[in-house]
């Protein structure tokens, strides 16, 4: 799902033309090397759907999921696979908002925080392997 933050919409943001592109397969690797090297494992993808597939792959049936706002997330269909509850996981996401009773939804907020798996995305990421992240709510 396209959406007004999307990259694809950085040329109307008159974007520098030198961020305007995808990197090349060198700057990937070096950029997946830094991470790993910083403690993380890297899965790398070509496509969204090959994206959303490795998430599938990562985690299993029965874990806590929870997810935080993501432009790519939704562009991968994460989103809408995660509404659907056809995936085996405990959508603590889904839970909290379906939740009507303020006291069991504060309960259920604490409980994200420590949910198995925590899904979101960043703004970028360096070759250094730096993660920047930055948002409208301050988080």
């Amino acid at each position: 799902m396209i959406t007004e933050y999307s990259a694809v919409n950085m040329a109307e943001a008159k974007v520098d033309p030198k961020w305007d592109g995808m990197p090349g397969d060198s700057v990937v690797e070096r950029t997946a090397s830094a991470l790993r090297g910083r403690g993380f494992a890297v899965v790398v993808v070509g496509a969204a759907s090959a994206a959303l597939g490795a998430v599938k792959e990562i985690i299993p049936a029965g874990a806590e999921v929870m997810n935080g706002s993501s432009t790519t997330l939704n562009e991968v269909g994460f989103g809408e696979f995660l509404k659907s509850g056809s995936h085996g996981w405990v959508n603590l996401h889904g839970a909290m908002l379906a939740e009507k009773d303020a006291v069991r939804q504060a309960e259920l907020r604490r409980k994200a925080v420590s949910a198995d798996y925590f899904v979101s995305g960043v703004n970028a990421i360096t070759e250094a392997g730096d993660l920047v992240a930055v948002d409208a709510t301050g988080s």
